[in-house]
């Protein structure tokens, strides 16, 4: 029952915030486009007021931004994940260039005989202009991948700004050269789509602007956190995806891993069968770790966690452990029911642990699916001989988290984990102030068995390698 209502609170947060979203911009986008086609007709019924310069100038900027506003408020309507609203969007978009340019042609099919040379030039340029963004939009809206036609709908945003640009300048050219001193159309169609390219390339403005309205949905009562965990897990019926996590939970007792289990992230699709069925939170710890920290300072400290699991339970721990709990023959499947899976924590935290995004997100999905800080142990694995200045590394990297400079092992991963990011928070900055207060609560309240940094390589690297092949040899695996 916690985890239906976490995730349809979730479901119910990612509604809100698409629909303020949404709603906001696109709606702001629909203004823009009335009063910019409204201004096209009205232009011509005071030829005498437009002949003074500063007024020309004002109505040629103005109609160029209203244009150019619309193109970028209604891209910021969908979220990162809405593909459907995306498609809305770029349709949109090739409507409004098609009707532009088949007005161009109606004028131009009524005056052609008083069009000059250097009109048939900018007419020629603009229709080539339309031609190739509709085919930039077009080619964005059959991208199937949500990552990649977001990225396809900002490249269509920067190719019409570039060329209408350098339309405009090299128009003001030829104009400069033919020693006409008209330069007041050329510069006020140059400077908003100016703007808007800059905008498209640095989107940290935007990416504000976008925080900001996060801020103001949060207390309207949506949550971005609760949101992200419906983002993660995807659309669908939250009961089926419920019943997809219970069919799929899986769990190994400790006993059954080995040192070459650990020692790197190779997959093994063979590790799978030593797992076994379980019931959802019936497992004593979810074990997370980084794969870039050393194996053998990581393997001890999940030894020593495991014999005082013993000396307390009397019995051998069940743990989920990533390499042997997830169907490596169908990995997307698992990976949609992580956030799901609740339980206690062993958090094998290297220097390399806060700069690992998959790290991030397992232990931001299990405190918003209700998992208590209480329940976590923080083991920090320094790497043999450099303990200290490991242990000062880990330590850092608490106080200096960025989602920005965080990595995945595929990098389709990281787009995607940042796609959930954005969609729910807005920007990375808003995440990760969130990740910051929640790594200041850990530090406070969790349970951190912090060890010496002589404990940890409290034996010479020979004796630890014999050590560790001693497991390997006396693992169920080979005993089996």
């Amino acid at each position: 029952d916690q985890i239906l209502g976490n995730i349809r609170k979730g479901q119910s947060a990612l509604r809100r915030i698409r629909c303020v979203v949404g709603g906001t911009w696109f709606g702001l986008s629909a203004v823009a486009a009335a009063v910019c086609e409204f201004m096209m007709p009205t232009q011509w019924m005071l030829p005498a007021l437009w002949d003074n310069r500063i007024l020309e100038f004002c109505r040629v900027f103005l109609a160029y931004t209203l244009f150019d506003a619309r193109l970028l408020m209604s891209s910021l309507a969908p979220l990162g994940d809405d593909t459907r609203f995306m498609q809305l969007v770029l349709g949109i978009d090739i409507v409004m260039f098609a009707a532009r340019r088949f007005g161009m042609m109606r004028r131009l099919s009524v005056h052609w005989w008083v069009t000059s040379w250097s009109e048939w030039t900018d007419i020629t340029v603009s229709m080539a202009k339309g031609v190739v963004c509709m085919g930039v939009a077009a080619w964005a809206m059959t991208r199937r991948d949500p990552e990649a036609m977001n990225t396809w709908l900002w490249r269509h945003l920067a190719v019409y700004a570039t060329i209408t640009t350098f339309q405009a300048l090299m128009s003001g050219l030829v104009m400069l050269t033919d020693g006409d001193q008209g330069m007041v159309v050329p510069i006020a169609s140059a400077v908003p789509p100016g703007i808007l390219l800059y905008l498209v390339l640095d989107q940290r403005l935007l990416y504000w602007t976008q925080s900001q309205l996060r801020r103001w949905v949060d207390t309207t009562g949506a949550t971005s956190a609760a949101a992200s965990i419906a983002c993660a897990i995807g659309p669908g019926d939250p009961t089926m995806v419920l019943r997809q996590a219970k069919a799929q939970f899986r769990c190994v007792t400790l006993d059954c891993v080995a040192f070459e289990d650990v020692q790197d992230n190779t997959p093994n699709p063979e590790l799978y069968s030593r797992s076994c069925a379980v019931t959802l939170g019936h497992c004593d710890a979810f074990v997370s770790h980084s794969w870039h920290d050393d194996a053998g300072p990581k393997w001890d400290a999940l030894k020593a966690w495991r014999a005082s699991f013993v000396q307390s339970h009397g019995r051998e721990p069940t743990v989920w452990f990533d390499k042997l709990c997830i169907d490596q023959t169908n990995i997307e499947r698992d990976l949609r029911c992580l956030p799901i899976y609740l339980g206690g924590w062993v958090i094998l935290s290297g220097p390399s642990y806060m700069s690992r995004l998959w790290c991030i997100m397992e232990l931001f999905f299990f405190i918003m699916m209700g998992g208590r800080l209480s329940s976590i142990n923080l083991i920090p694995v320094a790497n043999e001989g450099n303990e200290d200045d490991s242990l000062l590394t880990i330590v850092s990297s608490f106080k200096t988290f960025d989602a920005g400079a965080c990595e995945c092992f595929f990098e389709h991963d990281k787009e995607r984990m940042l796609t959930v990011i954005q969609t729910s928070f807005g920007s990375l900055v808003a995440f990760n102030q969130r990740v910051s207060l929640l790594l200041r609560e850990l530090s406070r309240e969790v349970r951190c068995d912090m060890p010496r940094s002589s404990t940890l390589s409290s034996h010479s690297s020979s004796d630890g390698q014999a050590s560790r092949q001693h497991d390997a040899e006396s693992s169920c695996d080979d005993s089996g």
